[in-house]
């Protein structure tokens, strides 16, 4: 039997099998608890915080999308589900629009086992060379892990991206609200001028600006925040605009603390990578500097004795 059979074969039996675990997942509720306790879900349930915040996805899905969650809906996977279950971990990896769940559902579940299948053919064949079987075996990384991977990557950058803008948002709302301005009007004038400059944390700013606005609840829109971005320093900025709400505290004492701290810790931080750089320029040094450096000292000494 050929290695093309072989791997068709397995690759037919690992979409069969996928599709029928979903399917009997998707019908089974018992599964839930299950599920949660498996995996994390992309949402954010501290009992100090609130509870778990939905998602509402930006646009309409596209055709290509449509059909896809058909073919999805077929086997028995309910989008709607996982769109409420998954959805804040799309929107911390900065997918915000309707259809991105379902591409990525569709890649993790439909084009992978394909690419899995690509894999096995790749490292099964008899003549296979070393650069084949890499790409086989990059093919089945990706066939394993490729859609996670990917949704953590950017989770990851995004939030980083967040962390690095804190101090700088912190700074402008302590000097807006210094001014007189009350924490909505100090959020707006800080969108305003970080719309171009950062425009994570201005996203963020901004949708916590309009809920405060909308919900009756102001603590709830403050809770919010703190689930969507999933970080240290906003969790702590929120337990602070929580408690001055709650007791009447000086909000620009509060923000000052709070600035005074991340300027702080990012000197620290930039302190903590400059120490860094001594170990890390230690191998450029001795795979590229000291060759040519012993070159250049002993290249006139070598020359000389081949000349004698």
């Amino acid at each position: 039997m050929s290695a093309f059979v072989i791997a068709l074969i397995a690759g037919f039996l690992v979409l069969v099998l996928s599709q029928f675990i979903f399917s009997v997942l998707a019908g089974n509720p018992g599964k839930e608890k299950i599920n949660t306790l498996a995996e994390e879900m992309g949402q954010y349930n501290d009992p100090q915080m609130g509870s778990d915040t939905p998602i509402i996805f930006e646009g309409e899905l596209t055709p290509t999308a449509q059909v896809m969650q058909k073919i999805l809906e077929g086997f028995g996977f309910d989008m709607a589900k996982y769109r409420h279950e998954k959805g804040m971990l799309y929107y911390q990896a900065g997918y915000q629009s309707a259809s991105a769940p379902v591409y990525f559902v569709y890649f993790k579940w439909v084009a992978q086992p394909v690419i899995g299948l690509l894999a096995i053919y790749l490292i099964l064949q008899e003549n296979a060379t070393l650069d084949i079987q890499i790409a086989g075996f990059i093919f089945a990384l990706l066939a394993v892990k490729g859609a996670d991977l990917i949704l953590e990557n950017n989770k990851k950058k995004r939030q980083k991206r967040l962390q690095n803008s804190f101090p700088d948002a912190i700074d402008l709302l302590l000097v807006c609200v210094e001014t007189g301005l009350a924490l909505d009007g100090a959020l707006a004038r800080v969108c305003r001028e970080l719309g171009h400059a950062h425009p994570e944390i201005t996203s963020e700013l901004n949708r916590l600006r309009m809920e405060l606005s909308l919900l009756n609840d102001r603590q709830k829109a403050m809770q919010n925040l703190a689930i969507r971005t999933d970080l240290a320093p906003f969790k702590t900025l929120v337990g602070a605009l929580i408690q001055t709400e709650r007791m009447g505290s000086s909000l620009t004492d509060t923000l000052r603390i709070l600035s005074d701290d991340y300027r702080m810790r990012r000197l620290m931080d930039a302190e903590n990578r400059a120490g860094k750089l001594p170990a890390l320029m230690t191998i450029p040094l001795i795979f590229f500097f000291l060759p040519a450096f012993f070159v250049i000292i002993v290249g006139p000494i070598v020359i000389q004795v081949k000349a004698m």
